[in-house]
Protein backbone atom coordinates (compact mmCIF):
# COMPACT_ATOMS: atom_id res chain seq x y z
CA UNK A 1 0.00 0.00 0.00
CA UNK A 2 1.57 3.28 -1.14
CA UNK A 3 1.43 6.71 0.45
CA UNK A 4 -1.23 8.97 -0.97
CA UNK A 5 -0.83 12.73 -1.13
CA UNK A 6 -2.22 15.74 -2.94
CA UNK A 7 0.16 18.09 -4.70
CA UNK A 8 -0.81 21.52 -5.98
CA UNK A 9 2.53 23.32 -5.85
CA UNK A 10 3.43 22.29 -9.39
CA UNK A 11 0.18 23.65 -10.89
CA UNK A 12 0.88 26.94 -12.73
CA UNK A 13 -2.47 28.47 -11.74
CA UNK A 14 -1.69 27.86 -8.07
CA UNK A 15 1.75 29.43 -8.41
CA UNK A 16 0.28 32.50 -10.14
CA UNK A 17 -2.38 32.84 -7.43
CA UNK A 18 0.23 32.46 -4.69
CA UNK A 19 2.44 35.17 -6.21
CA UNK A 20 -0.53 37.56 -6.42
CA UNK A 21 -1.36 36.85 -2.78
CA UNK A 22 2.25 37.48 -1.73
CA UNK A 23 2.35 40.78 -3.61
CA UNK A 24 -0.88 42.04 -2.05
CA UNK A 25 0.22 40.93 1.43
CA UNK A 26 3.58 42.65 0.97
CA UNK A 27 1.76 45.88 0.18
CA UNK A 28 -0.31 45.52 3.34
CA UNK A 29 2.77 44.76 5.43
CA UNK A 30 4.71 47.71 4.00
CA UNK A 31 1.92 50.03 5.19
CA UNK A 32 0.98 48.40 8.50
CA UNK A 33 3.94 46.29 9.72
CA UNK A 34 1.32 43.86 11.00
CA UNK A 35 2.88 40.68 12.40
CA UNK A 36 -0.05 38.47 11.33
CA UNK A 37 0.39 39.59 7.73
CA UNK A 38 4.15 38.99 8.02
CA UNK A 39 3.51 35.44 9.27
CA UNK A 40 1.17 34.88 6.33
CA UNK A 41 3.81 36.13 3.89
CA UNK A 42 6.31 33.73 5.43
CA UNK A 43 3.83 30.89 5.09
CA UNK A 44 3.43 31.75 1.39
CA UNK A 45 7.19 31.32 0.98
CA UNK A 46 7.29 27.91 2.63
CA UNK A 47 8.80 25.15 0.50
CA UNK A 48 6.08 22.65 -0.30
CA UNK A 49 6.15 18.92 -0.71
CA UNK A 50 3.31 16.62 -1.60
CA UNK A 51 2.99 15.25 1.92
CA UNK A 52 2.15 18.51 3.72
CA UNK A 53 0.46 20.59 1.02
CA UNK A 54 -3.08 19.96 2.19
CA UNK A 55 -2.24 21.10 5.74
CA UNK A 56 -0.36 24.10 4.32
CA UNK A 57 -3.26 25.11 2.09
CA UNK A 58 -5.78 24.83 4.95
CA UNK A 59 -3.58 27.02 7.15
CA UNK A 60 -3.06 29.58 4.38
CA UNK A 61 -6.77 29.69 3.58
CA UNK A 62 -7.53 30.25 7.27
CA UNK A 63 -5.07 33.12 7.52
CA UNK A 64 -6.42 34.75 4.35
CA UNK A 65 -9.98 34.37 5.67
CA UNK A 66 -8.98 36.09 8.93
CA UNK A 67 -7.42 38.96 6.97
CA UNK A 68 -10.55 39.20 4.83
CA UNK A 69 -12.81 39.36 7.89
CA UNK A 70 -10.70 42.23 9.22
CA UNK A 71 -10.10 43.99 5.91
CA UNK A 72 -10.98 47.41 7.32
CA UNK A 73 -7.95 47.12 9.62
CA UNK A 74 -5.68 46.71 6.61
CA UNK A 75 -7.44 49.15 4.27
CA UNK A 76 -8.77 51.91 6.54
CA UNK A 77 -8.97 54.37 3.64
CA UNK A 78 -11.69 52.29 1.98
CA UNK A 79 -15.23 53.57 2.15
CA UNK A 80 -18.37 51.50 2.02
CA UNK A 81 -21.38 52.84 0.15
CA UNK A 82 -24.74 51.14 0.44
CA UNK A 83 -27.63 51.95 -1.83
CA UNK A 84 -30.84 50.26 -2.88
CA UNK A 85 -30.95 49.72 -6.65
CA UNK A 86 -34.45 50.15 -8.02
CA UNK A 87 -34.20 47.21 -10.41
CA UNK A 88 -33.02 44.53 -8.01
CA UNK A 89 -34.75 45.55 -4.77
CA UNK A 90 -31.75 44.48 -2.67
CA UNK A 91 -28.89 46.16 -0.92
CA UNK A 92 -25.93 46.92 -3.13
CA UNK A 93 -22.59 47.39 -1.39
CA UNK A 94 -19.55 48.73 -3.13
CA UNK A 95 -16.05 49.29 -1.79
CA UNK A 96 -13.43 51.41 -3.40
CA UNK A 97 -9.91 52.36 -2.50
CA UNK A 98 -8.83 55.94 -2.49
CA UNK A 99 -5.12 55.13 -2.78
CA UNK A 100 -4.98 52.63 -5.65
CA UNK A 101 -7.08 50.10 -7.49
CA UNK A 102 -6.99 46.57 -6.10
Amino acid sequence: MGTSFEQISDVPEFQNWLQEIKLELQGIYDRTHDTFVWETINLCGKRLDGFTEKKYFIELAGKLQAIRKNIDKYYPEEKVVSELPQSQGGVFCMKWRTARRR
